[in-house]
Formats: structure tokens, sequence, C-alpha cells
């Protein structure tokens, strides 16, 4: 009778061992899968905000002065930037073109150093 009690507690120590090991890999995918879903919403964030930009810029010819009016941020002839309070950038640099009637630029949406996401895009040159 002895033995089958000892079988039993040994039977359950197993089984609590499996379960701890079992909710320790959950935790593990757990954290992973919040991780990957918050830089999943800040990639889309991202690109939201650089189709509006993009949108705008060829609302406005590739006018960046005329865009950080009305968007905010500050411009020059050749780029635009506009620094969030989290310490993230939206940045427009126009870029050379090979047709005089087509306009182009670059935009990046950075955060930490890091780029999440660009888009190049292009608009008809007005003046040309």
């Amino acid at each position: 009778m002895k033995s089958r009690s000892v079988l039993t507690q040994i039977e359950f120590t197993i089984m609590i061992l499996i379960f701890a090991v079992s909710a320790a890999v959950c935790l593990k995918i757990f954290t992973y899968a919040d991780t990957y879903s918050e830089r999943n919403a800040e990639k889309n964030n991202a690109q939201i905000i650089l189709q509006s930009s993009a949108e705008l810029i060829k609302s406005e010819s590739g006018n960046f002065a005329l865009c950080a009016e009305i968007s905010g941020g500050e411009a020059d002839e050749s780029s635009w930037v506009i620094i969030y309070d989290d310490g993230s950038f939206m940045k427009a640099v126009r870029v050379a073109s090979e047709n005089p009637l087509l306009g182009k630029a670059k935009l990046q949406f950075c955060k930490n150093n890091e780029t999440i996401s660009a888009l190049e895009i292009a608009w008809q040159e007005e003046n040309a």
C-alpha cells in the first residue's frame, strides 16, 4: 500500500512539471504575439500617415511649404518634416526625376532611429 502512495506522488509531480513547462511556453508565445501585434499596429499607423502625406503632396503639386502650413511641421524647397510627440517623425524629401513633367519624393516614417515604413511617390508638375 505504501508503494502505491509514492507512485501517485511521482505521477502528480510529473504532471505538475509538465503543466509548468506548458505554462512557461504559453507565456513566451503570448508575449511574442503581443509584441508582434504592437509592431504591426505601428507599421499600419505609419503607412496611413505616409499615404495621407503623399496625397497632400500630390494635391499641392509638391509644394512642401504649403503642405507644412496645412498639416504642420517644417519645410523648405526640397524637404518636409513633421516630428510627433512620441519622438517619431515623418520625412519627405524631393528626389531628382528624369522627366521634367514629373515630380518625385521619398517619404519615410521613423521611430527610434529606425525606418518603420517608406513610400515613393510621383506627381505631375504644374509649372513644367
